[in-house]
């Protein structure tokens, strides 16, 4: 994806490499006819899912679990915001020594406050 003005990049990139080696995670919404993205490398959503994990675990993180629903989604599929900035909250403090989570969680609140869908990708 060519970033836009307003996208934001939550990137950690790999020390060895320099660059997202393990894939990234896609995040979007649109209001009006602007859409609004965050990409974050898939190591640390993928951390908050697995503190999520169990038999009460979110719709979310049991499609991310089994590979199957927004996860096998090419062109991307809708999810809860609600759901997974309840998770960003849950566990980000915890995981999150650069704030990259907290800022996550923002931008899922902004399409939250906005009434808009929001999606994700596995890049």
């Amino acid at each position: 994806m060519t970033a836009q003005p307003g996208d934001i990049d939550l990137r950690q990139l790999c020390s060895h490499c320099g660059v997202c080696c393990t894939g990234t995670y896609l995040l979007w919404f649109t209001t009006g006819d602007r859409r609004q993205s965050a990409e974050i490398d898939r190591p640390t959503l993928d951390a908050v899912f697995e503190r999520s994990f169990g038999p009460d675990a979110p719709a979310l993180v049991q499609e991310w679990n089994a590979a199957a629903g927004w996860t096998d989604a090419a062109g991307g599929a809708a999810t809860d915001a609600d759901e997974l900035v309840a998770l960003l909250e849950r566990h980000g403090p915890e995981l999150d020594d650069d704030g990259r989570i907290a800022r996550l969680a923002a931008f899922v609140r902004e399409a939250r406050a906005a009434g808009a869908p929001m999606y994700i990708r596995d890049d």
